[in-house]
């Protein structure tokens, strides 16, 4: 993503991005919109059966000590949505097409060009209804990229709603500013490997090597 940014700078384009959020993404897995996406991607056969075995008929219960009863849940079949304590279906759904976090670049000639962006999000809006995902609204972001200061705002409509424009946003983990200085993300990372630090110093005399390992990784890494 920043290759592409730098490209558009360095050839004079106006560059920006929608940052989406879907509402409760991994709830609303569909199992048969899966199986098919999995199928157009090549697994085929015996793989696919397997998977499809996997995520048909399944059922779930609660059990007493969270229901602070002596009585189990009634067995109740689960339409979508990622398994409780599942690991597979995580795994599958690294290379789906559904995700909570969606970002969109797009380029333009000049500040008016970038309007056509409302085009590109009216075929979002479809590419999201045929694949049963909802959009959160207030947590979809408008991040308008340059190198200078920022010139006249976006005005995007989503759905009928005016995005919100901002400087800085949460990405994947990375706080992306519109300038690409990373100055947020250090600040934060620092103060994070800071703390992870103090913390080691306090348990070094405790624990072994083994045990701190897991807690810097828990901690930081």
């Amino acid at each position: 993503m920043t290759e592409t940014i730098f490209d558009a700078w360095n050839t004079g384009k106006c560059i920006a991005s929608v940052f989406c959020d879907l509402t409760n993404a991994f709830d609303f897995v569909n199992y048969e919109l899966l199986i098919k996406k999995l199928e157009v991607y090549g697994i085929r056969r015996v793989l696919l059966n397997w998977l499809k075995s996997y995520v048909d008929n399944r059922k779930q219960r609660i059990h007493p000590q969270l229901l602070q009863s002596n009585n189990i849940s009634n067995w109740h079949k689960v339409e979508h949505g990622v398994h409780q304590g599942s690991m597979i279906i995580n795994k599958i759904s690294d290379i789906r097409m559904f995700v909570d976090d969606t970002g969109i670049l797009i380029t333009a000639n000049s500040q008016d060009e970038l309007q056509r962006f409302n085009h590109v999000l009216n075929h979002m809006s479809k590419w999201f209804q045929a694949n049963r995902l909802t959009r959160n609204p207030i947590k979809t972001k408008v991040l308008k990229f340059t190198s200078a200061e920022q010139p006249n705002a976006l005005n995007l409509t989503y759905a009928y709603h005016l995005l919100i424009e901002v400087e800085t946003l949460k990405f994947l983990g990375l706080q992306l500013d519109n300038q690409i200085t990373w100055k947020k993300c250090l600040k934060l990372l620092l103060r994070k490997l800071s703390s992870a630090c103090f913390l080691m110093r306090q348990l070094y005399y405790i624990l072994n090597i083994d045990s701190l390992t897991i807690v810097y990784f828990a901690q930081f890494h």
